[in-house]
């Protein structure tokens, strides 16, 4: 209030003075203006991370550090999670939250050989699903087939209806890891259903999203590597 006041009365004497004065009090006003919008969008970014859960917090932090930065350091420069220049470090973070529990993440592979496995490391892979995408080539396509559509996706909605769509698909394969072991050819089981699925958020999708969800994930690699050098030479 006490700076809604302070501006009304510079207003007043903008229009009631000198032109020389009203120069300097035009300045003024672009100083406290500028002043408080940066003071906003700081704000915002500090509210817009809050609202990121612990364990995403965690993996973004420590990818950062790598950098040379954090999420403090974001905070403080206005940029919020949502913002393009970390938007392949969230997706590493959630597609290893979104693997099996008994899977860990991969280590970083050269983008020329990217596509010739899984997104997660095979090493520990028990589960019917990892197991499948980690037999042969086809689960590998399979397995970054539906990511890419999921992310693409994911990104199209609202916030608010993000968390949702999280759920829903991890019902979906939790379902998937107990139907397809009874099946006739589980491997076709999960091959098929993952097909299915990374068809089925594909026809959600139109124009950018979709063009997005069909990139390989040796393109993927490139616009992420992309991304971290404009973040870290680009400002």
């Amino acid at each position: 209030m006490a700076r809604k006041f302070v501006i009304y009365t510079a207003l007043l004497f903008v229009l009631s003075t000198s032109d020389q004065a009203r120069a300097q009090v035009r300045g003024d006003l672009m100083n406290m203006f500028t002043a408080i919008m940066g003071a906003a969008i700081v704000n915002n970014a500090r509210i817009e991370w809050s609202k990121v859960s612990a364990n995403q917090t965690a993996c973004i932090e420590g990818a950062l550090r790598q950098q040379g930065t954090s999420i403090g350091g974001l905070i403080q420069n206005g940029i919020a999670p949502n913002d393009p220049r970390i938007a392949g470090i969230r997706v590493d973070c959630r597609t290893a939250a979104l693997s099996p529990s008994n899977v860990v993440p991969n280590a970083p592979v050269a983008a020329a050989n990217i596509s010739e496995k899984p997104t997660f490391d095979c090493g520990n892979a028990r589960s019917l699903t990892a197991r499948t995408m980690c037999l042969d080539q086809a689960g590998a396509s399979a397995d970054w087939d539906l990511i890419t559509a999921y992310w693409a996706r994911y990104f199209t909605l609202p916030e608010d209806q993000r968390q949702g769509f999280d759920g829903a698909h991890l019902d979906w394969l939790n379902a998937l890891n107990q139907r397809c072991p009874r099946a006739q050819n589980p491997r076709e089981c999960v091959l098929t259903a993952y097909q299915r699925r990374a068809a089925g958020y594909r026809s959600q999708l139109v124009g950018d999203a979709l063009a997005e969800s069909r990139l390989t994930p040796e393109q993927h690699a490139k616009i992420q590597q992309s991304l971290i050098a404009f973040w870290a030479f680009g400002r």
